[in-house]
């Protein structure tokens, strides 16, 4: 059992105004979604293919929230907070957040250190229709939807379907829905060294597997550093979700050492459970381990949890 202190400061205040660009400090009890939807609604860009991504604005800096090509660090200013050591309310920069791909200090070395009390954001005035983008690997699904349905690009068309395909993937909370009964994406997307990343497709090809098809892109060397050796070889990002279903793991599987859980039937990185078959976070960390370690059996690849879990009692596996 443990305390759990709610942030309701849901605050919107402009700091800073000019004709190119707005500094929000926005309260970290702020709906995150609400916040991308109220910068839809004024024109402003950066934040909309984070649509429908659940919680507040206080917990995106903490694992620095992503999706198709676009993280909040990118608009960070700077993150407030209280610091529970003196109790003192204390700026924390971007620079000292050092934010990386799903992860920050606030998720490492400042873990249960700071409660984050607003966020300072900056947004820029809507993009002409060539600055959307386009190019980026990553929202290619997202502007593939709006051309088949012969809609134009803007911030609101691009939400919408964003907002469309989360729907889709059982991403976005529906009480109906019990794919959507889970914490959103479970796993990583691994970043690996180049010889790191040529060592799996090699793996791959010694299984019969072919790895051509494996989503890939290079990527800006992340400050995490367990995927850095202190040179500038570069890093690629591979695709979590097809690592797991090339080891096995069909959309919806289950297995009965771990009950009440499974894999969602939309979509392989999301572990959900099942009201009725007595699911429990003992089973549902046992079932996202017993997934991880055939991946790295097979591939050689860590795949890491994208949640943290705060049960002391319960023992997750690190690589």
């Amino acid at each position: 059992n443990g305390l759990v202190i709610e942030m309701i400061d849901s605050s919107l205040k402009v700091l800073e105004e000019s004709e190119t660009d707005v500094l929000f400090e926005v309260g970290a009890g702020h709906n995150w979604d609400q916040f991308v939807s109220a910068a839809v609604n004024m024109g402003l860009s950066g934040v909309e293919y984070l649509s429908g991504i659940p919680g507040t604005v206080g917990a995106s800096p903490i694992q620095n929230i992503g999706a198709y090509g676009q993280e909040v660090a990118q608009i960070i200013e700077a993150v407030n907070v209280m610091d529970r050591k003196d109790r003192t309310i204390k700026t924390l920069t971007k620079e000292e957040c050092m934010f990386a791909y799903r992860s920050s200090n606030f998720k490492t070395i400042w873990l249960h250190r700071y409660v984050i009390v607003s966020v300072e954001c900056r947004l820029e005035r809507q993009q002409s229709i060539d600055d959307f983008g386009q190019g980026e690997y990553s929202r290619k699904q997202v502007l593939r939807r709006l051309r088949d349905k012969g809609e134009g690009f803007s911030l609101t068309t691009i939400r919408n379907a964003v907002l469309e395909i989360r729907g889709e993937k059982s991403m976005i909370l529906c009480e109906d829905d019990p794919n959507s009964r889970s914490v959103g994406s479970f796993f990583i997307n691994p970043i690996l060294l180049e010889t790191v990343y040529l060592k799996v497709c090699e793996s791959l090809s010694n299984l019969g597997i072919d790895g051509t098809n494996m989503p890939a892109k290079i990527v800006h060397q992340t400050n995490d550093t367990s995927c850095s050796n202190g040179d500038d070889e570069p890093h690629v990002q591979i695709s979590a979700a097809w690592l797991i279903e090339k080891a096995g793991f069909y959309r919806g599987c289950e297995d009965e050492q771990f009950p009440g859980v499974a894999l969602s039937s939309r979509h392989c990185l999301a572990l959900i459970t099942k009201e009725s078959a007595g699911a429990s976070a003992t089973s549902l960390v046992g079932f996202a381990d017993f997934i991880r370690a055939r991946v790295e059996k097979l591939f050689g690849v860590f795949l890491k949890m994208e949640p943290t879990v705060l049960r002391s009692d319960i023992t997750v596996v690190s690589g």
